[in-house]
């Protein structure tokens, strides 16, 4: 859905993307579709800026869970509005993963809401968390914003603690709460609203993270200067683009990360400039005098922008947006209207209903990751071998309880860097597909640089044991390192008698170094010590805190399994015995 129906006088986006606009469910199946069928997605997130406003929600979630409960995928919604929040919901949002709940309340009093045209009966919160932690959810998260003009001179941060304490009273979970401060968006009913400064926006905030027990409450609010600089760019004239080019030619970049925001560049631009920046910022403004941002036209008429700020100071509701809508707000115009889904699809069809029958089968492969590819990291590796499964027609086998996981694993992550000719992993597949059949497909679906080279299925224990983990039978790899054409300045014969140095230094018996002509042949066995990151010993033995930038490429040839370190046989002899 585009837009949203509501008219929360506080939220730029439902002013900006106005009428509201709702995809028709057949639509949103065929693009589901796609992505697990494609891209092998199994986490699917059904955005909007109030999709419980969505018309037919309830009977679009069966819908989709039909027909792709048994692949494993499941589906989300964003923060919902408790006023549009159906119980039955919760039920299909947690048919495969219980996904996170995640409720918009903004500001606790019942007075304060009708203001801000949002409506959040504090029973109906209970009830609905009341059913969640019977369907085993056992937390939730809210969010607040301080600062609000219904709130601004009353005692609002009280009132969020009193709130989340009552709830939990009542209904015992973990609970997330999220403070924001309150930005006095263009194009809203609350464009002239004031704003808190940011040492009284810190206060509340700290008030509020204080005053709620660690044990039973995680409270995070966002950085209260990152809040003013959004006010004073979204507020400001053309001198806040003086600021901002100031601010970037003193080093502010990447600012939107908190880690990277470099405070004193834009407090030295805002301190230098020709204006008041804060007091312009954050004091209100007057009907009287246009506003920077009156040239910009978005269909929203500033007299009823002005009529609801008269009814949010009354508290009067403003009904939501639907045919027949006589709001005359100005953003219905020509082709431009409300537009609500046609019907539901009928539920049961399509491609993405098939599912392959049969108990789950273990296939044991070897792969390959080269070039490029050796900079994805493990955790990457593990959703793209899960996607290609899923893209290639074939279903992973998942474990059971809160957030089932596909049934993948490796004998041991590689370096992030470091190419390998043979790592070894296993998965539990249903359909038992043949082993060619298998390969061949999955490869046509692995992205350039990964491949799987070899793959049995593993017959299952006749005694009903289950198999031992790869990790577990991992007792070591092999390993060439050969110079990779940048200027190290090491040659392989320094290499390789640092290396030894190393081994002998640390006492280190069963790792050692055969040098080639043209590389290095390196055996790391990690038991003994608790070593195995070929990387780190490189660094350590070259006495270099470069993580990658040795100079030298370096590649696993070989795995090897046995157990508890002693003998050495590979993974294929082993899985025969």
């Amino acid at each position: 859905m585009r837009g949203c129906p509501n008219g929360c006088r506080f939220c730029q986006a439902g002013y900006m993307y106005r009428p509201h606009r709702e995809k028709d469910a057949e639509l949103i199946i065929a693009e589901v579709d796609r992505l697990v069928t494609r891209s092998g997605y199994t986490e699917i997130t059904l955005a909007s800026l109030s999709t419980g406003d969505y018309s037919g929600i309830l009977d679009l979630l069966k819908n989709l869970n039909d027909r792709y409960s048994s692949r494993g995928v499941s589906f989300s919604l964003p923060s919902l509005k408790i006023s549009s929040f159906l119980l039955p919901i919760l039920r299909e949002v947690k048919v495969v993963r219980k996904t996170g709940l995640t409720f918009a309340v903004e500001t606790p009093e019942e007075q304060w809401q009708l203001c801000l045209n949002k409506s959040t009966e504090a029973e109906k919160i209970t009830d609905i968390l009341k059913h969640a932690r019977e369907l085993g959810w056992k937390g939730a998260k809210f969010y607040f914003m301080i600062g609000l003009p219904p709130s601004f001179n009353e005692d609002e941060e009280n009132a969020i603690v009193r709130f989340m304490q009552s709830l939990y009273a009542q209904v015992p979970m973990n609970y997330t709460v999220n403070v924001g401060t309150f930005v006095p968006k263009p194009h809203t009913p609350y464009q002239w609203a004031p704003m808190l400064d940011e040492r009284e926006a810190f206060r509340r905030a700290m008030y509020i993270k204080k005053s709620l027990s660690k044990r039973f409450f995680k409270v995070s609010f966002h950085d209260t200067f990152q809040s003013f600089l959004e006010a004073m760019i979204s507020r400001g004239d053309e001198r806040a683009g003086d600021i901002i080019e100031k601010a970037f030619r003193a080093g502010a970049v990447l600012d939107a990360w908190e880690e990277h925001l470099d405070k004193n560049a834009w407090r030295s631009a805002i301190e230098t400039a020709d204006w008041d920046v804060a007091a312009e910022t954050l004091t209100g403004r007057s009907f009287e005098k246009p506003l920077p941002w009156d040239v910009i036209d978005l269909h929203v008429a500033s007299g009823f922008l002005a009529k609801e700020r008269e009814k949010s100071l009354k508290g009067e509701l403003t009904g939501a947006c639907e045919e027949p809508c006589g709001h005359n707000c100005g953003s219905c115009r020509g082709e431009r209207s409300i537009r609500q889904a046609g019907r539901n699809a009928e539920p049961g069809t399509g491609t993405g209903a098939s599912q392959p029958d049969g108990d789950c089968v273990k296939y044991l492969f070897s792969f390959k990751k080269l070039d490029a590819a050796v900079y994805l990291s493990h955790l990457n590796l593990v959703r793209i071998f899960e996607r290609a499964f899923i893209r290639s027609g074939f279903q992973p086998c998942y474990s059971e309880g809160f957030n089932p996981q596909p049934k993948i694993e490796f004998a041991q992550p590689l370096s992030l860097g470091v190419e390998t000719h043979g790592d070894m992993c296993a998965v539990e597949l249903k359909g038992n597909p043949g082993c060619a059949e298998l390969e061949r497909a999955c490869n046509s679906a692995l992205p350039e640089g990964i491949g799987i080279t070899s793959i049995r299925a593993l017959p299952a224990n006749p005694d009903g044991r289950k198999p031992p983990s790869l990790m577990s039978l991992y007792a070591g790899s092999d390993y060439t390192v050969q110079p990779d054409g940048t200027s190290s300045g090491l040659s392989l014969e320094k290499v390789a008698e640092k290396l030894e140095g190393y081994f002998t230094r640390k006492n280190i018996t069963n790792c050692g170094v055969s040098a080639g002509a043209e590389f290095l042949e390196v055996k790391i066995r990690p038991h003994s010590e608790g070593r195995g990151n070929i990387l780190a010993i490189l660094r350590e033995a070259l006495d270099t805190d470069e993580p990658l930038g040795l100079g030298l490429s370096v590649a696993r040839t070989r795995m090897w399994a046995g157990t508890g370190g002693k003998g050495e046989a590979d993974y294929f002899s082993v899985f025969n015995v």
